[in-house]
């Protein structure tokens, strides 16, 4: 394992450690991990809103990516490629704020955890064991099927087999209120000729205002009733096997118009639609307000 600082001017001096100290802490994290394909950067700013890790570890670096061009990790002034990297590596970015002042410190990351570090070691401690955790997982094919959590959970566990001053827990998080399934809408269930002639309904519902004349003459008690009683006429469907024979009720186009049909399926709920094949022989997902196990009354069937 490769490992690099970055500094700022008085690094070494505001978090009361040096280089060397650093790098020998790494290599206890990484002392039961295969880690020669292993390059690791450690980025000390003076000041950051951000503090963490990055782990490229999917797929193989050359030397031409280990200095970033943009971002959080691009350093400023010129840097030569060091010239012992290896041809390729996987590698580890590490960025953390140089104020040892600030320890203890308690920090809450984004996937619901509370850690508390003692001083500026321990937090870089725990967060390269975070990351050297993704490397095992995607480099080593270690902690299969494990992500963020699980690298929290093994970084804290690994920081106390070392003595590190580290507590880190996983919050817990109020279960989400289910969300009450609203039931079909009036709108959704709504055949307009329970309401107006075949052709009025027809032309009305091609030009886009279809259901407005029969929603003006409803109350809202009525709509309840309505929706009631579609959704009765709907559960007959349940009892029906496929092939069975249904007659169209409504048709825009007014082609199928009391039609009889066969029931290919119906689909699952919360569709209001069944799988229907017409004498063409062509299939449609039709409305089931639109269906009628029975035949259109007063005239003979097509």
């Amino acid at each position: 394992m490769q490992i690099y600082f970055f500094p700022q001017r008085e690094s070494w001096k505001r978090i009361s450690s040096s280089p060397e100290e650093l790098h020998r802490l790494l290599e206890r994290v990484a002392a039961e991990t295969d880690t020669a394909d292993l390059v690791v950067a450690v980025h000390l700013v003076r000041r950051s809103a951000w503090s963490g890790g990055t782990a490229y570890v999917r797929q193989w670096l050359h030397p031409g990516h280990f200095y970033a061009v943009r971002g959080k990790w691009r350093l400023s002034g010129e840097w030569e490629t060091p010239p012992e990297l290896p041809g390729r590596f996987k590698l580890i970015r590490l960025l953390l704020p140089d104020d040892g002042s600030a320890y203890p410190l308690s920090q809450l990351d984004r996937y619901g955890w509370q850690h508390r570090f003692d001083r500026f070691s321990d937090h870089l401690a725990f967060f390269f064991a975070h990351e050297l955790h993704h490397y095992r997982r995607y480099h080593l094919g270690l902690h299969p099927r494990e992500g963020e959590h699980g690298a929290n959970a093994w970084a804290a566990e690994r920081c106390r087999e070392l003595g590190a001053g580290v507590e880190s827990r996983r919050t817990v998080k109020k279960k989400a209120k289910k969300r009450t399934r609203r039931g079909p809408t009036f709108w959704q269930l709504l055949n307009p000729l329970d309401f107006m002639p075949a052709a009025q309904a027809a032309w009305l519902w091609r030009k886009g205002a279809a259901l407005l004349s029969a929603a003006l003459r409803l109350g809202c008690g009525d709509r309840e009733r309505y929706v009631a009683a579609k959704m009765d006429h709907i559960q007959r469907f349940a009892r029906l096997a496929p092939g069975a024979q249904l007659w169209i009720t409504f048709d825009p186009g007014q082609r199928y118009l009391n039609a009889p049909v066969r029931l290919v399926r119906l689909l699952r709920r919360p569709s209001l639609r069944a799988v229907i094949e017409t004498g063409d022989g062509k299939t449609w997902r039709w409305p089931l307000a639109w269906l009628s196990p029975d035949p259109p009354h007063g005239e003979a069937a097509r």
